[in-house]
């Protein structure tokens, strides 16, 4: 998958040297971190039964938006949603999966390349959406931060707290992962802080009813 930060970043956020931390070892940690991210700043919808366009058979709209970026390449698009149309609910095996042309993020708008048939009872989606708006150097920041403290407590995990050298006893500091776990908490929450404003997608789009527009 594509990420939103690179080893170098890791070690620029976390201050982790390239002897501590050398891109080959970093690299292993990255797509964990990007899809921890990922769960963590976006909220998943599966099944959505979707709104259509009144003055278009191709054109649909989810319920919340903006749509996410679920594989980590920086863009919303067809790969980041999946669209079904059924011709009974009640039964799974009538789904069919449709063709995604665009998607409009900000705006919830998926068009579809052919619209779906005349009797199809719903069109249905599974996307995952942002209820936070996204600062993206933000978003680098915590990722790289996430990665950090994957690799430090991976790597520092089985030091002893504490340890005898002749007649001392040595304790250790807080340990580095613990430190760079701590920075990762106060910048996801500063990525949380600010939640997008409550729309009507009805109002705004001419949308009708499914029930209605097929039938």
């Amino acid at each position: 998958m594509s990420r939103y930060c690179n080893a170098q970043d890791v070690r620029t956020y976390t201050g982790l040297k390239i002897v501590d931390a050398p891109d080959l070892e970093l690299e292993e940690f990255l797509d964990p971190a990007t899809r921890a991210l990922i769960d963590q700043i976006t909220v998943t919808r599966d099944w959505e039964r979707m709104s259509a366009s009144s003055a278009d058979d191709t054109v649909f709209y989810t319920e919340k938006y903006p749509i996410a970026d679920i594989d980590g390449d920086g863009t919303v698009d067809k790969n980041d949603v999946v669209v079904y149309y059924w011709e009974d609910l009640d039964d799974a095996e009538t789904k069919t999966l449709l063709t995604v042309s665009t998607v409009t993020a900000s705006e919830g708008k998926i068009k579809l390349s052919s619209a779906p048939p005349d009797d199809a009872e719903a069109v249905t989606c599974n996307y995952r959406y942002y209820p936070n708006e996204i600062d993206s150097i933000l978003l680098k920041q915590a990722t790289a931060l996430y990665a950090g403290y994957l690799y430090a407590f991976t790597k520092w995990i089985w030091i002893p707290d504490g340890y005898t050298l002749g007649p001392l006893r040595i304790r250790n500091v807080v340990p580095v992962w613990d430190k760079i776990y701590k920075q990762y908490v106060r910048v996801l929450a500063l990525l949380q802080r600010r939640q997008y404003a409550i729309r009507e997608p009805w109002i705004d789009k001419g949308l009708v009813d499914m029930d209605k527009r097929w039938r």
